[in-house]
């Protein structure tokens, strides 16, 4: 099955979450940017743990990678970043081993300081860690390090460095989602992304981890795609990837020949906030990214073929919100909650507090209005105003019933990663509200669909 993954619920993150395979389980692993933290997540063929771990990493500058790691490190997936710890900027590393860390592990990059806007790479091939990098001082990003390990030695000098030849392929596209690294049976995959518009996203092969062969751009009409994650799965090559141009999240995968047409991950479209992790599991492919409200969500597919939804859907959705505005003769305040029920009944509370000192004869009463938007992932656009007028120095409730037939249709939608935003005001001018917030958010807003009037 698929879900929505409330890992942690006061989560503020807004990087991607990254993934993979190792021991008995799969490891989901992802930034807290409010305190810096780490977590971790695992999925065994019992389920996710019961429980999140977190680890804090100071000075983290950018999210992490995960890889599964070789017995001889003695742990079952490692964590990659970088981080200031003393200048220059270093590569460091944790293992994790069922729930708990190791200790934090600085590498060494005696040469190859490692630039700090890009995150590194890591993957394992042939009982060998290959953590990847880009240097710091190389011109646009076009120097790239790649260093095996088969101990736990954490001297990047006494291993093997080795410097990828990118004679045509310069990774110009700073930050997240730059270079990746992959392995199957038969050779180690390094892919980056050229920031070139005709070649996109380019990858190369090595049998050894040291000789590379000869780059080729991954054959694809989308030369925006950025985030590559390329992984084997039921023996081909696959690549999942973000689409900056459709703003969705895609597949692809290579036959040794050619590769296939990029095939959109339902339900990534206009909610997601974040680059794709994946990873293969009990033989499943699964694929998860981070959404607006700070849930991930999480598809699997059998053989190629998507689950066709998160399984089971909420049975409900509720949101709640608060706020002052105003001040002296117009302060005023409310609080108010919206639910959602999967057949379509709408239960919308909440009280306005008139706390303005205007004496009763100049303001005997104010006008308000408190409104619900909600955005759904067919960026469809619910609206709940609520009108009204309190006397001065008094308050006003209301507790409104209604039945959307439209909510109960595209309950699926509004599912996966439904967006909502409440908007108030002491007038009672809903239409200048909601143009407001139009203005704001006209990327997302599609058809309108008036549920309370």
């Amino acid at each position: 099955m698929s879900a929505l993954l409330d890992f942690v619920p006061d989560l503020t993150v807004n990087q991607h979450p990254v993934a993979a395979a190792a021991g008995d389980g799969l490891y989901l692993a992802f930034k807290d940017t409010g305190n810096g933290f780490i977590w971790t997540k695992k999925l065994t063929t019992s389920g996710w743990a019961t429980s999140s771990q977190d680890q804090a990493r100071p000075g983290t500058s950018t999210v992490p990678t995960i890889s599964s790691i070789p017995a001889d490190f003695g742990g079952e997936a490692m964590l990659v970043w970088t981080g200031a710890s003393d200048a220059p900027t270093q590569i460091f590393y944790a293992t994790v081993t069922g729930s708990n860390y190791g200790n934090q592990v600085q590498l060494k990059c005696k040469n190859g300081t490692p630039a700090t806007n890009y995150t590194p790479a890591a993957a394992v091939f042939k009982d060998t860690l290959y953590i990847a990098w880009i240097e710091a001082n190389s011109p646009n990003g076009s120097q790239v390090y790649i260093v095996g390990f088969n101990s736990t030695s954490n001297d990047a000098s006494q291993q093997t460095m080795q410097a990828v030849p990118l004679p045509d392929g310069v990774p110009i596209t700073q930050g997240d989602g730059t270079i990746a690294l992959a392995a199957d049976d038969n050779n180690l995959v390094f892919a980056w992304v050229t920031g070139s518009n005709t070649e996109g996203i380019k990858w190369a092969t090595s049998s050894d981890g040291v000789k590379w062969n000869a780059s080729a751009a991954v054959d694809t009409a989308d030369t925006t795609m950025v985030a590559p994650v390329f992984l084997p799965y039921q023996g081909r090559t696959c690549l999942v990837a973000y689409s900056v141009k459709n703003n969705e999240i895609v597949l692809k995968s290579y036959d040794g020949k050619s590769w296939t047409g990029e095939s959109a991950i339902p339900f990534t479209h206009t909610r997601t906030v974040s680059y794709p992790a994946a990873a293969t599991f009990q033989n499943r492919l699964h694929i998860f990214w981070m959404l607006s409200n700070g849930d991930v969500a999480w598809v699997q597919f059998d053989g190629f073929t998507p689950d066709a939804a998160p399984s089971p859907l909420p049975p409900q959705l509720s949101w709640s919100g608060s706020s002052g505005l105003g001040t002296g003769p117009s302060n005023a305040n409310f609080s108010s909650n919206l639910v959602l029920n999967q057949d379509g009944t709408v239960q919308y509370s909440g009280t306005w507090n008139d706390t303005g000192n205007e004496p009763i004869l100049h303001a005997p009463s104010q006008n308000y209005v408190v409104e619900y938007v909600v955005v759904d992932s067919s960026n469809n656009v619910y609206t709940f105003p609520q009108t009204g007028n309190v006397p001065t120095a008094s308050s006003g409730p209301w507790n409104v019933t209604a039945q959307s037939g439209q909510i109960k249709q595209n309950w699926e939608a509004l599912s996966i990663g439904a967006y909502c935003k409440v908007l108030a005001s002491d007038t009672s001018d809903v239409s200048s509200l909601f143009s407001s917030f139009v203005s704001a958010f006209a990327t997302i807003v599609g058809t309108v669909i008036e549920v309370l009037a």
